[in-house]
């Protein structure tokens, strides 16, 4: 993808937000099966770009639900996952500020909550190792230690209302009608 082009999409998604979040919602798993794709390229300047607008996406406030969604998707925490083992240290940095995302959510689907636990040794200790090679930047290294401890902390149980993963955006609203 050119970088006209992922600055064009930049600006339709960012420039209006609240018609951005509405369309996504709508939209969700047609835009996010090809985004991925992008996010899965190969293609290191797509790939990082393609981080950078959903990291920006993701911790807007208007895009609320469809980051609850996202992060409620096991293939989503999967894709994230594999890109923090990018040989580019740049892609992992941009991976991080993805599955910090999926950490910190208070209300994690099982499937996600397990995914975390099962690989929570090997994500530490890749965690670990970005923290190590970080010491210039105090904040990255502040978001490290806080993931680092979530995922420390993390049980292989779950409560009640975390059983079942929020339903995309526009059909949760639907099913309640």
């Amino acid at each position: 993808i050119s970088s006209d082009a992922f600055y064009t999409l930049r600006e339709l998604l960012l420039a209006h937000k609240e018609a951005s979040a509405e369309w996504l919602q709508d939209h969700f798993a047609a835009f996010f099966e090809v985004y991925n794709a992008l996010l899965m390229s190969g293609e290191y300047i797509a790939e990082r770009q393609a981080q950078k607008l959903l990291t920006e996406i993701l911790l807007d406030k208007h895009f609320r639900q469809v980051m609850v969604a996202y992060v409620s998707s096991e293939q989503h925490l999967q894709i994230h996952m594999n890109l923090l083992k990018d040989r580019s240290k740049v892609i992992q940095l941009e991976a991080f500020h993805v599955f910090k995302v999926f950490v910190a959510n208070p209300a994690k689907p099982l499937r996600v909550q397990k995914i975390l636990y099962r690989n929570k040794d090997k994500l530490v200790a890749l965690l670990s190792s970005f923290q190590a090679a970080q010491t210039e930047d105090s904040r990255l290294g502040a978001e490290l230690r806080n993931i680092i401890d979530k995922l420390m902390r993390l049980s292989a149980s779950t409560s009640p209302k975390q059983q079942q993963p929020p339903p995309p955006p526009r059909q949760q609203q639907q099913q309640q009608l």
